[in-house]
């Protein structure tokens, strides 16, 4: 009895264990592991995005940059000139802009300028049109090393047909004067260098000629209506000056640029006083012209008798 009752709690003790072997998921010595494995991913695909534009706030090293290497994503154009002068001061324009977000534009007179302006730029998108934020930082001078300061910025809007136009600020004689040329653009690149630029800049691809007029009838004018002339020295050039008696108190006088002025007449001898105060060229030149004149009716001549002190 004794040994049935030990055998009976042996059995007992053999299926708990089996039980609790089975509760714990244990392998038997025929069951072999699953073999865990990861799942493999493609790899991941080239971006398509443009690369970076750099960021150009505070550099002032535009001369070391290689500009022939640059990829130009807009390219502008444009020419200015100051008209009737017989300076013969004329522009032509190229402005790239460029794929890392830099700007370079060159106002070109062949033998007279080749002066550089440096910037940065980006495009903003708009549902009317994108936007072209241009910032120019610094310039160079009638030297090249010589850069002065010309800071500007603008935003130009896309046009209905894609382009993009707008007035571009430049210096004259130096950086002491400054003047606005209307430079239109695109997404066109025509000239794939400076090189090429200048070439049809000397070729007169740029020039904008005048619209025809048509010439009103001449009217029979008094003699002293028509004009009196004479070669002034301004420097070392001399230019063709000439004298406009207006009525019997004003007068036009031209020496490059022209002059509104009174004058008093005594019998062939002509004094000028300017009118209000010299701008731009004319306070270059006035000081250095003379301000009474012999006027001569047979031949239409006149003859300086003064030069004020300088």
């Amino acid at each position: 009895m004794k040994k049935t009752f030990l055998k009976a709690i042996a059995l007992c003790l053999v299926l708990t264990l089996a039980l609790a072997l089975a509760s714990c998921g244990g392998n038997t010595a025929d069951e072999k592991p699953e073999a865990k494995t990861e799942a493999k991913t493609d790899a991941p695909a080239a971006s398509t995005e443009e690369p970076a534009q750099r960021n150009w706030t505070g550099f002032h090293k535009w001369l070391e940059e290689d500009w022939a290497s640059k990829t130009a994503e807009y390219q502008f154009t444009g020419y200015w000139d100051m008209g009737d002068s017989e300076y013969g001061i004329a522009f032509s324009f190229l402005m790239n802009l460029y794929s890392d977000g830099s700007v370079m534009a060159n106002q070109y007179q062949d033998g007279r300028a080749d002066y550089r302006y440096f910037g940065s730029w980006e495009k903003v998108a708009d549902p009317d049109g994108d936007e072209l934020h241009i910032n120019i930082a610094e310039e160079t001078g009638g030297e090249i090393e010589d850069r002065i300061g010309h800071k500007y910025s603008y935003v130009v809007y896309e046009e209905a047909d894609g382009g993009y136009s707008f007035g571009f600020d430049f210096g004259i004689a130096g950086g002491q004067y400054f003047r606005v040329a209307n430079l239109t653009g695109s997404k066109e690149i025509k000239y794939a260098s400076v090189e090429d630029f200048q070439k049809a800049a000397r070729e007169g691809a740029f020039v904008v000629a005048p619209e025809p007029t048509e010439e009103a009838p001449a009217e029979e004018t008094p003699a002293e209506s028509t004009g009196y002339t004479a070669t002034v020295a301004l420097g070392d050039q001399s230019f063709d000056a000439s004298l406009v008696l207006n009525d019997e108190t004003s007068a036009t006088f031209t020496a490059a640029v022209s002059f509104d002025c009174t004058y008093v007449k005594d019998g062939n001898t002509v004094t000028l006083t300017l009118t209000g105060e010299p701008e731009g060229f004319q306070a270059q030149i006035w000081p250095a012209v003379s301000h009474v004149w012999v006027l001569n009716d047979a031949d239409m001549t006149m003859t300086g008798v003064e030069t004020p002190a300088e």
